[in-house]
């Protein structure tokens, strides 16, 4: 008499079957899920350009110093004034070197409630927002644009130096 073997697990071919399954359903969110469109690479850049912004205020009181971050419509960067009164870049720093806008993504300013136009604004003459050693900063608004859709991010600063980010808007 054969005696009755009791399995209790699973074959190789129901393992097969179950990883291949997993591997499916693992590449197709993977590729559902892409590199989070132009839109998420905007909204990034307008929450790095706030960051570097408030870092450099901070470091403005603290080191007692006067910084500038200029701003075009597709860089910015970032300097700060010498005893000579003469604006320099701070290039060597690995932080607040030149930063260049992300592919099809553009930005718009207004100063000081003043439109920019950057268009118009001739050879060497740059477009600063001041941050000041006492805190203050020169009020604006940074419009971060996505060219493909023309939705926007904006940020907000205020002369006592408070920085908000608002969007995503949709373009009118």
């Amino acid at each position: 008499m054969r005696a009755l073997v009791d399995n209790k697990g699973f074959t190789l071919i129901e393992l097969m079957v179950v990883v291949a399954l997993i591997g499916i359903i693992m590449g197709t969110v993977v590729l559902s899920a892409g590199d989070g469109g132009q839109l998420d690479r905007v909204e990034i850049e307008t929450k790095r350009m706030s960051a570097l912004i408030k870092l450099l205020a901070e470091e403005a009181i603290l080191k007692n110093k006067e910084f500038a971050v200029v701003v075009d419509e597709t860089e910015y960067n970032f300097q700060v004034l010498d005893k000579k009164n003469k604006w320099n870049d701070l290039a060597g720093d690995a932080v607040f070197r030149k930063r260049k806008m992300t592919a099809n993504s553009k930005i718009e300013m207004t100063l000081e409630d003043f439109d920019v136009d950057f268009g118009a604004q001739k050879k060497g003459e740059d477009i600063r927002i001041f941050l000041l050693s006492s805190g203050e900063m020169s009020p604006f608004e940074i419009k971060i644009i996505d060219l493909e859709s023309e939705d926007y991010f904006t940020i907000t600063g205020s002369l006592v130096g408070a920085l908000k980010i608002e969007g995503p808007f949709e373009a009118n």
